[in-house]
């Protein structure tokens, strides 16, 4: 229970919050994977990446993809085609856990199906200009850099004095009462979009979510490119099909988030708690 917008808002966010414990299985499951792949392949490196990596996923972490590359010889290329590759990992995976815990292609990663997360396992080779990873869908290998979308959310991070995170955390949390209509990554870059003119630690958490909703309405318009400079434009949306979908849904919550905003400088802060749990959903906190 909380008694002020800011209150409900600082209960809310600490709830999106990994746990300790929760990353100390993340790093027990991780070893464990590479122990069993070691047993076939040469693991020249691995690392987290991902939304986990960049501090971004949100609890509870059933709900969240943890990334794990696995960085193998360059040989490897001319030794198995990008399927081949695949399926040997996800056959060793299989025979490494029990039947509770399933391994399955999930286009260029192997998702392993742990009861309390999955990890999705992204075998790679290093080469000029980033890593080259095996993609199931088409038999063909593709250039990415995870580590530099990782520094450009960062570096944004830093410019707002850790401002930034915190608006992507509850940017996903309102993503996930819409199941999940965008993809994460995308809901990452729009956010540091929005937010380019101003540094958000100066600025309170409803009015920040306020400014991205509106300026998020028009935004989804236009196409945000690969920070890494090798994929083209990032993919938009996942549950939804068209930018009209994506524009309404942030015109709700827009309007939703100035009616809060309305009521809160009115005093009327049941009326600006409701507001706000109409876009956020019943996890926001009631008011007291």
């Amino acid at each position: 229970m909380a008694k002020s917008v800011a209150e409900a808002f600082g209960e809310f966010h600490s709830n999106l919050i990994i746990t300790n414990n929760q990353q100390e299985e993340v790093s027990r499951r991780r070893a464990s994977v590479l122990q069993t792949l070691k047993r076939s392949f040469v693991v020249k490196d691995s690392f987290i990446f991902g939304s986990y990596q960049r501090s971004t996923a949100i609890a509870p972490l059933r709900d969240a993809d943890v990334d794990l590359f696995v960085v193998l010889p360059s040989e490897d290329l001319g030794q198995r085609t990008p399927t081949q590759l695949l399926d040997r990992v996800r056959t060793l995976l299989s025979e490494a856990y029990s039947t509770a815990v399933k391994a399955s292609l999930n286009g260029q990663a192997i998702t392993i199906h742990f009861p309390d997360f999955k990890i999705d396992v992204v075998p790679c080779v290093t080469t000029r200009g980033g890593y080259l990873i095996a993609d199931a869908s088409n038999g063909e290998w593709i250039l990415t850099d995870p580590r530099k979308h990782s520094d450009h959310v960062m570096d944004a991070n830093k410019k707002h004095r850790g401002g930034l995170l915190p608006i992507i955390r509850l940017l996903k949390q309102w993503n996930r009462t819409l199941n999940y209509s965008f993809s994460g990554f995308y809901l990452e870059l729009l956010v540091v979009f929005c937010l380019d003119q101003l540094v958000a630690a100066e600025y309170p958490v409803p009015d920040l979510l306020k400014l991205v909703f509106s300026v998020g309405e028009v935004a989804v318009q236009v196409s945000l490119d690969d920070p890494a400079g090798l994929g083209g434009a990032v993919r938009k949306f996942q549950a939804i099909q068209t930018v009209d979908q994506a524009a309404s849904l942030f015109k709700t919550a827009d309007s939703r988030a100035e009616r809060a905003l309305d009521y809160a400088s009115r005093s009327l802060v049941p009326q600006a708690f409701e507001q706000w749990q109409s876009v956020f959903g019943n996890e926001f906190p009631k008011y007291s």
